[in-house]
This record gives C-alpha cells, sequence and structure tokens, in this order.
C-alpha cells in the first residue's frame, strides 16, 4: 500500500510541538501512524488527518443571553475594547478572538478560518454543507476572526458565541454550537442577574444543555451570574440550577459576579498576578484559577481524544462497514435469488409446455454445459445487480457518517470492498481489515496510555499556581 504523506496540519503541529511539550509531540507523530492506516483502509484522502478533529488549541468558549455583560467581562480580562460591549443587538455569529503582534486590531471573515490549517475550523465550511447543503459558501455569516494585541490571548482562542434567543433553531448554528462545545476547554456561560426568568429561552437553552450533556463533561462549563451595579443581596444561583435542570441539566458550577468598579479592576488583574481582598474575591478566583489550567486541561483532553480516535475506527467505523457489507450482500444475494427463480420458472413452463427443456439439465453430458452456460449469465448479472446495489448502501453510509459527525469516509472503505472476488464470494470483512491491522491499532491505543503517563509526570512537577507556558501562536 502506499506512503500517506503527512498532512499540512500534522506538519505544522510538528513544526509548533517541537520545542513545547514532548508527549504532544510525540501524540501528533502517533496520529501520524493512524493517519496510515486510515488511509489505507480508505477511510481519509492523501492530505485529510484524523488530527484535524480536535484543536490542539486550548480554548475558552463564552455563550450567554444579549444583556448578561460577557463582551464587557472579556473585554475587561483582556484590557482591550476589542469586542463591541455597548452593542443593542445580539450576537449573530462566532467571534474568535486570536493573539497577533500588530498594534491594530484586524477582523477576518470565516474564510480566514476555514482555511487555515493552524486552527480548528480548518475546513468547517465541508462539515456545514454537511448539515444544509449550500451554507458552507455563506461560512463568513456564521464565523469571524478577530486579532488582538493582548498578552491574555497568547496561546490560546476565545471564542464567543452567538447569544442565546427565542428565535427559530438554525441547524446550522446548532452544529457549530455543538462543535464549539466538544472542542473547548473551558465554558464559560454568562446571564444576566436581573433576567431570572429563562422560560423565554427554554427551546435554545435545552439544545445546548443536550449538546453539553452528549459531550459528557459538565465539569468544563461554569455559569456566570452577572450582577451588575451594586445590590445589598448577591443573586442566587438556585433560581438558574432549578431552571436549568428542568432544560436537561443535572449539574454544574456557578459563580455570581458583582460588575461594579471593584470586579473590573480584578478582572484586569487575572492575566497577570492575582489579587484577594474584596468580596468578589472568591467567584473571580474561580474563573481565574479555571483559565490557568487551561493548557493542563487541554493536554489531557488531546492524549483522550487520541485514544478515542483509535477506538473509533475499531468500535464505531469498521462495525457500520461490516454491518454495510452483510446488508449489501444479503440485498445483492436475494435479488440475484429472484433473477435465478425466474430463469427456473421459464425451464419448468418449457417443459410444461413440451419443449424438453428440463432434459438439458438431466442428460449426462450436455447437464454440465447447461450448468456452466446458467452460471456464465448469473455471474455477470449478480456483479451487476451488486453494483446497483451498492449504490443504495453508499447513500446510508454517507448518512450515517454525517448523523454521526464522523470524519472517516464510511463509504470510502465500502467501495474498496467491490472488488471482484469479494463480490462473488461470501468475504464480509472490509477489504485492509486484518489480523495485523488490529495489531497496529493496538499498540498505538498502548502508545495513548504510555503518554498520559508521561504527562502525568510532566505535569506533577509543575507548581499549578504558576503561569502554563504558551500554547500555539501565529
Amino acid at each position: 500500500m502506499a506512503d500517506k504523506s503527512a498532512s499540512k496540519y500534522l506538519l505544522y503541529l510538528e513544526k509548533h510541538l517541537a520545542n513545547q511539550n514532548p508527549a504532544l509531540l510525540e501524540a501528533s507523530r502517533v496520529y501520524h501512524e493512524l493517519d496510515q492506516i486510515a488511509y489505507d483502509l480508505g477511510l481519509i484522502d492523501m492530505d485529510e488527518s484524523t488530527a484535524s478533529k480536535i484543536s490542539w488549541w486550548p480554548i475558552i468558549t463564552v455563550f450567554g443571553t444579549a444583556t448578561a455583560g460577557a463582551e464587557k467581562f472579556i473585554n475587561q480580562y483582556l484590557k482591550s475594547d476589542v469586542l463591541d460591549a455597548d452593542r443593542q443587538l445580539p450576537r449573530n455569529k462566532f467571534t474568535i478572538l486570536h493573539y497577533s503582534s500588530k498594534e491594530l486590531p484586524v477582523t477576518l471573515p470565516g474564510t480566514a478560518l476555514d482555511g487555515d490549517t493552524r486552527f480548528p475550523f480548518y475546513q468547517i465550511s465541508h462539515k456545514i454543507d454537511q448539515v444544509k447543503k449550500g451554507e458552507g459558501s455563506h461560512i463568513n455569516t456564521y464565523l469571524e476572526m478577530k486579532t488582538a494585541n493582548c498578552q491574555a490571548l497568547q496561546g490560546k482562542l476565545i471564542v464567543v458565541a452567538p447569544n442565546f434567543t427565542i428565535e427559530a433553531q438554525n441547524p446550522v448554528i446548532d452544529y457549530l454550537n455543538q462543535f464549539i462545545v466538544q472542542t473547548s476547554d473551558l465554558v464559560l456561560v454568562f446571564f444576566d442577574a436581573a433576567k431570572p426568568d429563562l422560560e423565554d429561552l427554554r427551546e435554545s437553552l435545552s439544545r445546548f444543555i443536550n449538546e453539553a450533556v452528549r459531550d459528557q463533561d459538565l465539569n468544563k462549563i461554569l455559569f456566570v451570574i452577572n450582577q451588575k451595579g451594586t445590590a445589598a443581596n448577591p443573586a442566587d444561583p438556585e433560581i438558574w440550577k432549578r431552571q436549568l435542570q428542568e432544560f436537561g441539566l443535572d449539574s454544574g458550577q456557578f459563580v455570581v459576579l458583582q460588575d461594579a468598579p471593584e470586579q473590573n479592576k480584578l478582572i484586569a488583574q487575572m492575566s497577570g498576578s492575582y489579587q484577594a481582598g474584596t468580596s468578589n474575591d472568591a467567584e473571580l478566583k474561580k474563573i481565574h484559577q479555571r483559565i490557568e489550567h487551561i493548557n493542563v486541561e487541554s493536554a489531557y483532553r488531546i492524549l483522550n481524544s487520541l485514544e478515542h480516535s483509535i477506538d473509533e475506527i475499531d468500535d464505531q467505523v469498521i462495525p457500520e462497514v461490516q454491518k454495510a457489507i452483510t446488508t449489501w450482500k444479503e440485498r445483492s444475494n436475494f435479488t440475484s435469488g429472484l433473477i435465478l427463480s425466474f430463469f427456473v420458472f421459464l425451464i419448468v413452463i418449457g417443459e410444461i409446455s413440451g419443449f424438453g427443456l428440463l432434459d438439458l439439465f438431466l442428460d449426462p453430458f450436455l447437464a454440465p454445459i447447461s450448468i456452466a452456460v446458467i452460471v456464465a449469465m448469473m455471474v455477470p448479472i449478480h456483479l451487476l445487480v451488486s453494483r446497483m446495489q451498492a449504490k443504495f448502501i453508499i447513500k446510508d453510509l454517507e448518512k450515517k457518517k454525517k448523523e454521526q459527525g464522523l470524519l472517516e469516509n464510511l463509504a470510502g472503505l465500502f467501495e474498496k470492498s467491490l472488488t471482484f472476488w469479494r463480490i462473488l464470494l461470501p468475504i464480509k470483512e472490509p477489504v485492509g481489515w486484518t489480523k495485523q491491522t488490529r495489531m497496529q491499532l493496538l499498540k498505538l491505543k498502548d502508545r495513548a496510555k504510555e503518554l498520559v503517563q508521561s504527562l502525568n509526570d510532566n505535569f506533577s512537577a509543575i507548581d499549578v499556581r504558576s503561569k502554563p507556558d504558551r500554547g500555539i501562536e501565529s
């Protein structure tokens, strides 16, 4: 089989990680070996990589209602007016904040993210097209990137999601919400303390919570109740907890912030050295610590995703294709059997009509020739029937790929199995799925587990109160 060259995505990762985390550098090499297996099976193309399914950036995503003050919080944290904090209209697109060494901030269209292998949104337009045909070409409607010369942005991305609204469901926004929640290492959800009734947002919040629960990592979500101005009594998080439980949330961490001058000062200090001594101290410290630990959480997420990607081929991709091959053979054999039965029926009718066709199969000399003729007729018919049935199976596999959000091309592996002898013989294993391939995957999984141990050793010697190393920079 042909050797797969490293994708642009992996080449960039290896260049970036060369002088950074050794465990993540080794993880990128394991991904390259996994890519070779996936390529040999026909699951990915030459310049695709299973590593692109995850983000190698530490990512913080911010959700919230339009009046919750999330933009103001981010501006204060970054010490910059990169976001319009006084906007009156709800935010309707995803804004990705990215560090730049240039002084002047720049706003770039979604195509800048879609075409850059360094970002987790690389080729996201193709996935959007799978959700809603033709919408991939409108990526600028859904995504934008803003650069800012803010030290607090170095080594991470901050994604500001569209506000929760009462508008009808948008499948693209829902998909991107799900993608962002799965990709992020920390999710901040802002609510306005002055508007505790969330009933109007039930539909959008329920969809968000369902996506978060599906991700099975609710610990990375932090709900922030933002109380503007000075109030005698802080907002009660239990009000929001009870409502969100009705929407499907079983657990979650809540903090209450006082949007007053003392908070603004502390938020600005969070990207540098943290100082205590105010009534907002404990709540802000929770957010500060979560942001400070994001590099550690990101590293473990990447290694966990590596093991998941290996398991996905064995536990999800291959079984789906095996099931498809079984269904395809059953349908093909049934259809060919009907055609053969029709020929037998014609022979019986001919015998009843006095043509003596049955004698052709009873005569010791003519019987082998007659059977050979039938076989010679049925082979091309069976090949044709099998290929026609395969078209329906391919459509089903493409649909399942979309439904399950898989990068791997299920139909690609299935089509590789449509060889002459595999059509004729009762072979139900996908082409290339051998004992040797399974052993290779087991070895990669063992290496992934060793990398987690290596990461444990690496971080156990780090003072978690110190500022983490930089991540990916432009």
